[in-house]
Protein backbone atom coordinates (compact mmCIF):
# COMPACT_ATOMS: atom_id res chain seq x y z
CA UNK A 1 0.00 0.00 0.00
CA UNK A 2 1.40 3.59 -0.52
CA UNK A 3 1.28 5.61 1.80
CA UNK A 4 -0.06 9.23 1.13
CA UNK A 5 0.00 12.49 2.93
CA UNK A 6 -2.24 15.76 2.61
CA UNK A 7 -2.40 19.32 4.34
CA UNK A 8 -4.72 22.05 4.34
CA UNK A 9 -3.85 25.27 3.72
CA UNK A 10 -0.83 25.77 6.29
CA UNK A 11 -1.55 23.00 8.75
CA UNK A 12 0.99 20.17 9.24
CA UNK A 13 0.96 17.20 7.05
CA UNK A 14 -0.65 14.20 7.89
CA UNK A 15 -1.30 10.58 6.51
CA UNK A 16 -3.99 10.08 4.07
CA UNK A 17 -6.25 6.74 4.81
CA UNK A 18 -7.22 4.86 2.18
CA UNK A 19 -11.35 4.89 0.77
CA UNK A 20 -11.51 1.72 -0.92
CA UNK A 21 -10.74 0.52 -4.59
CA UNK A 22 -12.48 3.16 -7.94
CA UNK A 23 -14.69 0.79 -9.67
CA UNK A 24 -15.41 2.18 -13.26
CA UNK A 25 -17.54 0.49 -15.24
CA UNK A 26 -18.56 2.12 -18.65
CA UNK A 27 -22.26 2.17 -19.91
CA UNK A 28 -23.46 -1.09 -21.84
CA UNK A 29 -25.73 -1.23 -24.61
CA UNK A 30 -27.26 -4.76 -25.79
CA UNK A 31 -29.88 -5.72 -28.26
CA UNK A 32 -32.76 -7.70 -28.29
CA UNK A 33 -34.56 -8.50 -31.64
CA UNK A 34 -38.29 -9.27 -32.45
CA UNK A 35 -39.62 -10.50 -35.67
CA UNK A 36 -42.92 -8.32 -37.25
CA UNK A 37 -46.30 -10.27 -36.48
CA UNK A 38 -46.25 -12.17 -39.49
CA UNK A 39 -42.55 -13.10 -40.14
CA UNK A 40 -40.83 -15.95 -37.99
CA UNK A 41 -37.79 -16.28 -36.06
CA UNK A 42 -35.06 -17.24 -37.96
CA UNK A 43 -33.18 -19.22 -34.43
CA UNK A 44 -36.88 -20.19 -32.95
CA UNK A 45 -39.13 -20.24 -35.74
CA UNK A 46 -41.62 -19.11 -33.61
CA UNK A 47 -44.27 -16.26 -35.85
CA UNK A 48 -43.61 -13.07 -34.03
CA UNK A 49 -41.29 -14.51 -32.08
CA UNK A 50 -37.45 -12.92 -30.68
CA UNK A 51 -34.51 -13.84 -32.93
CA UNK A 52 -31.24 -14.18 -31.35
CA UNK A 53 -29.36 -13.58 -34.52
CA UNK A 54 -31.22 -10.56 -36.01
CA UNK A 55 -32.95 -12.22 -38.48
CA UNK A 56 -36.82 -12.88 -39.71
CA UNK A 57 -37.92 -14.99 -42.68
CA UNK A 58 -41.35 -15.71 -44.54
CA UNK A 59 -42.49 -18.17 -47.09
CA UNK A 60 -41.92 -16.75 -50.51
CA UNK A 61 -42.24 -19.63 -53.06
CA UNK A 62 -43.65 -23.37 -52.73
CA UNK A 63 -43.38 -25.52 -54.55
CA UNK A 64 -40.49 -25.92 -56.37
CA UNK A 65 -41.35 -28.31 -59.10
CA UNK A 66 -37.98 -29.28 -60.45
CA UNK A 67 -36.04 -32.20 -58.42
CA UNK A 68 -33.91 -32.90 -57.16
CA UNK A 69 -34.17 -30.12 -54.85
CA UNK A 70 -31.82 -28.05 -53.51
CA UNK A 71 -29.98 -29.10 -49.74
CA UNK A 72 -32.40 -27.67 -47.08
CA UNK A 73 -30.78 -24.68 -46.09
CA UNK A 74 -28.79 -23.45 -49.46
CA UNK A 75 -28.49 -19.48 -48.91
CA UNK A 76 -29.98 -18.13 -52.25
CA UNK A 77 -27.43 -14.78 -52.28
CA UNK A 78 -28.68 -12.47 -49.32
CA UNK A 79 -32.75 -12.68 -50.86
CA UNK A 80 -33.26 -15.90 -47.96
CA UNK A 81 -32.48 -19.76 -48.79
CA UNK A 82 -34.38 -22.79 -49.78
CA UNK A 83 -35.59 -25.93 -47.49
CA UNK A 84 -36.84 -28.90 -49.36
CA UNK A 85 -39.77 -27.74 -52.06
CA UNK A 86 -39.74 -23.55 -50.48
CA UNK A 87 -37.55 -20.58 -51.03
CA UNK A 88 -37.86 -18.43 -48.02
CA UNK A 89 -37.18 -14.90 -47.85
CA UNK A 90 -34.96 -12.89 -44.96
CA UNK A 91 -36.65 -9.95 -43.53
CA UNK A 92 -35.10 -6.45 -44.43
CA UNK A 93 -36.53 -3.01 -43.96
CA UNK A 94 -37.49 -2.87 -47.95
CA UNK A 95 -39.83 -5.75 -47.70
CA UNK A 96 -41.32 -5.41 -43.82
CA UNK A 97 -39.42 -8.34 -42.06
CA UNK A 98 -36.66 -6.91 -40.35
CA UNK A 99 -36.03 -7.38 -37.19
CA UNK A 100 -36.87 -4.58 -34.52
CA UNK A 101 -34.01 -3.96 -32.13
CA UNK A 102 -34.98 -2.67 -28.86
CA UNK A 103 -31.75 -1.74 -26.23
CA UNK A 104 -31.08 -2.37 -22.98
CA UNK A 105 -28.66 -0.15 -20.98
CA UNK A 106 -26.63 -1.57 -17.93
CA UNK A 107 -25.90 2.18 -16.34
CA UNK A 108 -22.50 3.47 -15.97
CA UNK A 109 -20.90 2.90 -12.26
CA UNK A 110 -18.15 4.65 -10.71
CA UNK A 111 -17.60 4.28 -7.10
CA UNK A 112 -15.25 2.88 -4.63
Amino acid sequence: MIQSYSAVGTANYRAAYAIGTLTNQPAVTTYTYQCPPTWYSNTTNVLGGATTDGKCKKLSAKPLTITPWPLPGTPISSYGFTWYDEVWAYGTAANGGAAIATPHVTPASCHF
